[in-house]
């Protein structure tokens, strides 16, 4: 079970961080000097920062799963967020051979309710998922007007998809599939489930929609 009371949350980042902080200094060192050693060094440092990463996952979701978040909402601008995310995402998927497409419908809100923090590990969140299990292809990112008058975001990729018999379970924490999809790809089952705690603790809501090619995720964010 995930610690979620402040004073386990601040002692497991205390110990986990630290040290892997150090780890990742150390290396940066190593780099420097190494000479024909240095990719050692280099993956030492990589593989650090990754999972320094993981534990910053996981400490996340223990506060999302505690409901000790403290939420900054404010307006959002749609064109905004749109810009930001291509300018922050579209680099990666390029250099793993893709292409993003973003777009927003002609009746979708200008301005929607979120917390900016929370909206963008959201989106870091499915961007990796699609980018671990459909690199190369084409991203579409494309903004439209929701039913209670909010905005949704719909991030579709070129993929293979989610198995039917996963269905609502990809959103489950620490949920990665299947054994040969781990072995395959790799990861801890955490991002999915981190984007939907965090589009909850904003009132939103996420879900897995059918398409015709690969798999879609839509994001719903209350309206003003």
């Amino acid at each position: 079970m995930l610690p979620t009371s402040p004073e386990s949350l601040a002692s497991l980042s205390h110990e986990l961080r630290t040290p892997l902080t150090s780890i990742i200094g150390l290396a940066e060192m190593l780099e420097e000097g190494a000479g024909e050693h240095a990719g050692y060094a280099e993956r030492i440092r990589s593989n650090g920062e990754e999972l320094l990463g993981l534990i910053e996952d996981i400490l996340t979701l223990a506060r999302l799963a505690g409901d000790q978040v403290a939420l900054d909402s404010g307006p959002t601008s749609v064109t905004q967020l749109l810009e930001t995310t291509a300018r922050d995402h579209a680099p990666t998927v390029e250099a793993a051979g893709g292409r993003l497409v973003v777009g927003k419908a002609p009746d979708c809100p200008p301005v929607f309710e979120a917390d900016a923090g929370l909206l963008r590990l959201a989106l870091r969140c499915l961007f990796d998922n699609a980018l671990k299990f459909a690199p190369g292809g084409t991203l579409w990112l494309r903004a439209e007007l929701a039913a209670d008058g909010g905005v949704r975001l719909e991030l579709r990729d070129e993929g293979a998809g989610v198995p039917d018999s996963l269905g609502e379970r990809v959103f489950e924490d620490f949920r990665q599939g299947d054994e040969r999809i781990t072995r395959e790809h790799g990861g801890a089952g955490l991002g999915l489930a981190l984007a939907r705690r965090a589009l909850r603790a904003m009132g939103g809501e996420i879900a897995l929609v059918p398409c015709a090619r690969g798999a879609c995720f839509a994001l719903n964010l209350p309206p003003l």
